[in-house]
C-alpha cells in the first residue's frame, strides 16, 4: 500500500467522520422539538384517559 493510497483512504474516512458528526449534530437540535411533540402527545393521552375514567365512574 503506498503513501498516496494511505491519503486516501485517510481523506475518505474523515469525510464519512464529518458527515456522520454534522448528522448527529442536526439530530441533538432537532431532539428538543422531537421531546417536545412526544411530551405533547403523551400528555394529550393521559388527559383523555383521566377523564375516560371520570366518566367511567
Amino acid at each position: 500500500m503506498g503513501t498516496q493510497e494511505m491519503l486516501d483512504n485517510l481523506s475518505i474516512v474523515i469525510i464519512w467522520f464529518i458527515g456522520i458528526a454534522t448528522d448527529v449534530m442536526m439530530l441533538f437540535l432537532e431532539m428538543p422539538l422531537v421531546i417536545f411533540t412526544a411530551a405533547a402527545v403523551v400528555g394529550m393521552a393521559f388527559a383523555l384517559v383521566r377523564k375516560f375514567f371520570r366518566a367511567k365512574k
